[in-house]
């Protein structure tokens, strides 16, 4: 199931904290539903395990910032 745009999965969003994904207002977050960054990322480690959203959604895996939406 994709992950629905909203104003509450954005909220809880947390991947400007993450050790991989840069975050900038260019770039923007939410990547498990908007998808891949524009910007490449080298793994510094996933915060997506323990984001809300991820859970909320039984999502599976990590690193959508480099893979692409869920």
């Amino acid at each position: 199931m994709p992950v629905p745009v909203s104003e509450l999965n954005t909220s809880r969003c947390i991947c400007g904290e993450c050790p991989t994904s840069y975050f900038s207002h260019e770039i923007g977050i939410f990547f498990c539903a908007s998808g891949i960054s524009d910007v490449e990322f080298a793994r510094q480690g996933c915060n997506c395990p323990i984001c809300p959203v991820f859970q909320a959604y039984d999502l599976s895996n990590g690193y959508y910032c480099i893979r692409g939406s869920a």
